[in-house]
């Protein structure tokens, strides 16, 4: 029997099991993905600076390293899972979703920090592991679905789909969601080991609400939850840098007649900020502490038929109990962003972010550590699965700021670090990723260009 016969065999037995299930519609399953590459280049802003920060990097030093732009092939959350549902009762169902990051252009493995680029110790997650994404198990009922898992909680879900440019360098989470400029979106974000529970359309009306316990066994959060093998908030050991207790989110949309109205809330408890460098006390405790952290935001998105228009809008307000001083992790900012369809098939896009100020600072106090990002794109649609796109996206730091392109979007980040490798004697290690710089340089203008391919099954 030749491997054709065989192949041909193998596919005729399994679907003699399949078809009676599905005839029966009692169970069924579907295979899925989403591919996104893309050719990438891009630029810290480094070239020129000088340390004026003792805290993050030798004084009067400058950054080290390759400092012109970078080409990259990003794997931009590429992914692939399989979802189903097996019939109970009349309207009764249970559900089930099993989804995988897949890194078709990098090597799967450890990823630290929250970043998608460097290895760090004491940090195991997998970002290319069985169920790295969203999974769960649940019951879907005419009352709504009740699920168990880990999920992106429904503060980011509702409106995740105002970012146009998403999984690109302009992904708005270079600002939205974004506490501190790191290379993660505490605050758009999936939560691990969670219970959550989905309403049905109600005349447009829709509610998510999510619950995920710390799991943790220290009254600071400063250890992995239990059962995990990461930090809650995705930095790595020890978790001093915003790793959380319990979690609460909540969201509320709206949609009908081409408009889309959305108000969100989550708090995390006990947030660990103790790893942040600063200012310390007498006796020499940090005064960045343990404090509960909370963000709401509210927007609305239009679109017009007629015109092939859409736009879209949101504030947001992310708060801290902590020394106003020293506290960098509360602020407020807004995003816009709009879509033109200039024929059936091409879309523009531009989007605008900004970060106002915080209190302070955890190194040196007030400082202007404001931000704003700016993007525009281009997108073909050959087929409702395939597409081709172009885009760029420009991050302009105050002098204090040191937000990003691309966390949690892209597979590839531009940030503020340079290139001097582990830290040595005299010189702080400021964000200390093994691999990726140890010196961060603030008020920086990071700029990157992208052009990439998607396409869904």
């Amino acid at each position: 029997m030749t491997n054709r016969t065989r192949m041909a065999a193998a596919a005729a037995a399994a679907l003699s099991v399949y078809v009676p299930l599905r005839a029966a519609a009692e169970t069924d399953f579907t295979f899925y993905g989403h591919l996104n590459l893309s050719v990438d280049f891009g630029s810290q802003g480094l070239a020129g600076l000088v340390c004026n920060n003792p805290n993050l990097c030798t004084p009067g030093s400058g950054p080290q390293g390759n400092l012109r732009w970078i080409p990259d092939v990003s794997s931009n959350l590429s992914r692939f899972g399989i979802r189903g549902h097996h019939d109970l009762l009349e309207g009764v169902r249970a559900v089930f979703q099993l989804e995988a990051e897949v890194a078709v252009a990098a090597t799967p493995g450890v990823k630290g920090n929250g970043n998608n680029d460097t290895i760090n110790p004491g940090n195991n997650a997998i970002n290319g592991a069985i169920a790295s994404r969203n999974s769960f198990v649940g019951i879907a009922t005419p009352l709504g679905a009740l699920k168990i898992g880990k999920s992106d909680a429904p503060y980011k879900l509702s409106t995740a789909d105002f970012d146009f440019l998403a999984d690109t360098p302009g992904d708005y989470n270079g600002i939205v969601g974004n506490t501190g400029g790191d290379n993660r979106a505490e605050f758009d974000t999936r939560l691990s080991h969670s219970v959550w529970y989905e309403s049905p359309n109600v005349y447009g009306f829709r509610l998510g609400a999510q619950w995920s316990p710390g799991q943790e066994r220290f009254a600071d959060n400063e250890g992995f939850p239990i059962g995990e093998t990461v930090c809650n908030g995705g930095n790595s050991g020890p978790c001093e840098d915003g790793s959380w207790g319990t979690v609460y989110s909540f969201a509320a949309t709206w949609e009908n007649f081409g408009f889309k109205g959305v108000a969100a809330y989550e708090l995390h408890k006990r947030v660990n900020r103790t790893g942040d460098a600063g200012a310390t006390t007498p006796a020499g405790v940090s005064t960045v502490g343990v404090a509960d952290e909370w963000a709401w935001k509210f927007g609305a998105k239009y679109t017009l038929a007629a015109t092939g228009t859409t736009v879209a809008g949101l504030f947001e307000d992310l708060h801290r109990d902590d020394v106003g001083t020293f506290n960098e992790r509360q602020r407020s900012g807004f995003y816009f962003s709009a879509l033109q369809k200039v024929t059936p098939n091409d879309d523009v896009m531009a989007a605008w972010a900004h970060a106002n100020s915080t209190p302070g600072d955890p190194t040196i106090g007030p400082i202007s550590n404001s931000a704003d990002m700016i993007t525009g794109g281009y997108r073909h649609w050959f087929d409702k699965k395939t597409t081709v796109y172009l885009n760029y996206a420009r991050m302009m730091n105050g002098d204090g700021a040191h937000y990003a392109l691309g966390p949690s979007g892209h597979g590839v980040t531009w940030d503020c670090k340079d290139g001097s490798g582990p830290a040595t004697a005299g010189v702080a290690p400021g964000i200390g990723l093994i691999g990726n710089g140890t010196q961060c340089f603030t008020g920086t203008n990071i700029q990157a260009f992208s052009a990439g391919m998607t396409y869904d099954f």
